[in-house]
């Protein structure tokens, strides 16, 4: 999916480009459940996703931590400081743009909202966007305040256009996972590209 797309693979590909030069990669944007569905189908080898979608034939290795966050326009309407922890009740009176059905970040966010009781059907969804440059830029204009990783919005903070707060008791901390089909029997490149992600994210990096 898109965060691990721009935030972890680059540095990944180009640690394993060092040992083995002439292997080439294709990379394909999608979101978490068609990736999921991808690896099923035997169409794509590995995806990373940031939500967990159950299934016997799939196994999971844990990359990185993630946060996601409420962000809104830098505007007097709200008013705290960023990485302030904020009421969650004040979604239900703000316009929200959520990520498109399948998405990860949507998942995370819709799983603990109602772990905490909270009726998404009282949500005023006025869009829903399956990118986060176009999230970002809907919500710089006001048009509705929305979830995101606190990875993708590091720029937007810092040159004051986007705020980010956090929902008081509320969690929203996943990770990302490196994904493959278990069962299916995986090709001496496959199975030495697997092998160095297990290395890499245990800090036991050989290349």
């Amino acid at each position: 999916s898109s965060i691990p797309r721009l935030y972890i693979l680059p540095q990944l590909i180009k640690s394993f480009s060092k040992k083995f030069s002439n292997v080439t990669f294709s990379i394909s944007n999608k979101d978490s459940k068609e990736v999921v569905k991808n690896i099923l189908d035997g169409i794509i080898d590995f995806g990373i996703i940031g939500a967990k979608y159950y299934s016997k034939h799939l196994e999971y290795i844990e990359l990185i931590d993630d946060n996601i966050v409420l962000i809104t326009p830098n505007n007097e309407k709200y008013p705290w400081k960023n990485n302030e922890e904020i009421d969650p009740k004040i979604l239900f009176n703000e316009k929200i743009i959520f990520r498109e059905l399948g998405s990860g970040t949507r998942h995370v966010v819709e799983n603990a909202l109602k772990e905490n009781n909270y009726n998404l059907n009282k949500l005023n969804i006025v869009a829903y966007v399956e990118d986060n440059e176009t999230i970002k830029k809907f919500t710089e204009l006001g048009i509705g305040i929305s979830f995101i990783s606190e990875k993708a919005i590091e720029n937007e903070v810092i040159n004051g256009t986007l705020k980010k707060f956090r929902l008081k008791g509320i969690s929203l901390t996943r990770k990302f996972y490196l994904i493959y089909h278990k069962n299916r029997q995986l090709s001496p490149l496959t199975l030495t590209f697997k092998e160095f992600i297990l290395d890499y994210v245990n800090g036991q990096n050989r290349y």
